[in-house]
């Protein structure tokens, strides 16, 4: 299913804003041009690019201790080395950047969070994800749906009730879409991310229609944004949708999309998975 990368933090670019009247600085510009070519670098899934160009971002920052900057940077770094599976840097990291966190900017502790929380359900451990959202506390309206989305996934993987994280989540939508609309988020995948969740929640529940609904919504602003991983997981739930209605001609159209998205992705394994699905189809 869809993958929510810690994408909010990222975004955050962090120059001179409370001093207006000031140029901003051109290594903070530098490492805000080199954290996009990061960002999409790991979109693409390459770890390694993704990783030279965050630490490229931290030098600049610490050039300037700027420490937002550095804490956004290095949290993105940790991420990078646990995709690598290199555990021992990844833990190295996560105590330097913990350390700073916790001395200069305990309000950013909830990157912190996340990034734990988004490797404990990458690795199954749900009741770990269900923990440590006690301790991402938040007012920030994108980070709490982020939350939300970790905890109801969890919630049912594990065959638990998750009817309250979807009506938060649901409430978060409609202010994030407003937000949405005025420009307002850090990271506009979140509302793409929130509205995929609780399609993905109803389709479990074979409420198949209205998760189309919710499956569309996604669809719509991943367009909107030109998400292009999200549009094609879009797309493939939407022909598992249309397949159990018996729509046979929606479905084999949404996974023939949806394949021809994953190749350009290099995929392999999604479009595999959209070419059995189209065999099934045309037998």
């Amino acid at each position: 299913m869809k993958k929510l990368i810690i994408f909010l933090s990222i975004l955050i670019f962090v120059g001179c804003s409370t001093l207006p009247d000031y140029i901003e600085s051109q290594s903070v510009m530098d490492a805000n041009d080199t954290m996009q070519r990061a960002q999409d670098a790991e979109e693409e899934g390459l770890y390694t690019q993704a990783l030279h160009l965050y630490e490229n971002a931290f030098d600049l920052y610490s050039g300037v201790d700027n420490i937002k900057g550095i804490i956004i940077s290095g949290i993105a770094i940790v991420r990078q080395y646990y995709y690598l599976e290199d555990m021992q840097t990844y833990q190295q990291w996560l105590t330097k950047i913990d350390t700073i966190i916790e001395s200069e900017h305990s309000n950013l502790m909830v990157l912190k969070v996340l990034l734990m929380m988004e490797v404990a359900f990458d690795q199954e451990d749900y009741s770990q994800v269900l923990m440590l959202s006690k301790l991402a506390q938040t007012d920030n309206k994108e980070y709490n749906t982020e939350v939300q989305c970790y905890r109801l996934l969890s919630l049912l993987k594990s065959d638990q009730s998750y009817e309250e994280e979807f009506e938060i989540i649901d409430k978060n939508l409609g202010s994030l879409k407003r937000m949405f609309n005025k420009n307002k988020l850090n990271d506009p995948k979140i509302v793409s991310y929130a509205a995929y969740t609780l399609g993905y929640a109803l389709s479990r529940q074979q409420k198949w229609l209205d998760a189309i609904e919710y499956f569309e919504e996604a669809h719509h602003y991943d367009q909107l944004i030109e998400n292009e991983s999200g549009l094609a997981d879009d797309v493939y739930v939407m022909g598992i949708c249309y397949q159990n209605l018996g729509d046979k001609e929606r479905a084999l159209s949404a996974f023939i999309r949806a394949k021809e998205m994953y190749e350009n992705l290099l995929d392999e394994g999604m479009s595999a998975a959209a070419q059995q699905k189209i065999d099934s189809l045309t037998k």
